[in-house]
């Protein structure tokens, strides 16, 4: 072994708007001080889930957001530019980094 540390790797499915499925390969290099995107995007779900909760006073549905517009009483999917501020808030909230995220979800 020549003492580089081993990565992983997994196949990730993203649907396309075409909804052509593709696989592309991700980095899975995580540690609790140095999160990946990945445990990162769970991080912020489970603040979005709590937000969430406190917003309609219950868990979301399958099929509801989790940036969700917030002068609607019901859940209703955000615009790019609110759910761009939720990540923000939710990452910086979390402590996670939020350049990362961006990317990982395809923001940009």
């Amino acid at each position: 072994m020549t003492g580089k540390k081993e990565v992983g790797r997994y196949p990730a499915r993203r649907t396309h708007h075409n909804r052509e499925s593709a696989v592309r390969r991700v980095e899975h290099d995580c540690s609790p001080r140095r999160r990946c995107a990945r445990c990162a995007l769970m991080t912020v779900i489970q603040y979005r889930f709590e937000a969430f909760r406190q917003a309609f006073g219950r868990d979301p549905q399958l099929n509801e957001p989790l940036f969700f517009a917030a002068d609607c009483t019901y859940p209703r999917r955000a615009e790019h530019e609110q759910v761009m501020v939720q990540l923000k808030q939710a990452a910086n909230a979390t402590g996670v980094p939020f350049s990362p995220l961006v990317k990982f979800l395809e923001l940009e």
